[in-house]
């Protein structure tokens, strides 16, 4: 859902609770976002969201823990959502 209304989300892969979100420039070229994506890890940061992720290939990890709640799972992806919105109003 994220990927759809946030072009700077580039893909969104993995299984299960393991997944990769890759942030890009451009979404039909692919060109990766480090400054959007080091930006929108600082907020989340910020918000109370830890995540990790690589500079060198603008992709986070996400695995929560298996015990994750669906309302602890809610919060982050509003985190995720506002933040974006914030640094990539388009």
């Amino acid at each position: 859902e994220l990927k759809e209304r946030h072009p700077v989300i580039g893909d969104v892969r993995g299984r299960g609770l393991l997944l990769g979100v890759e942030f890009v420039k451009d979404p039909v070229t692919k060109e990766r976002a480090p400054d959007e994506c080091a930006e929108i890890t600082r907020r989340c940061l910020q918000s109370g969201l830890w995540v990790d992720y690589s500079l060198d290939t603008c992709v986070w990890r996400v695995a929560p823990p298996l015990t994750i709640s669906y309302r602890e799972l809610d919060e982050a992806v509003e985190i995720i959502d506002g933040v974006i919105q914030e640094v990539c109003p388009f």
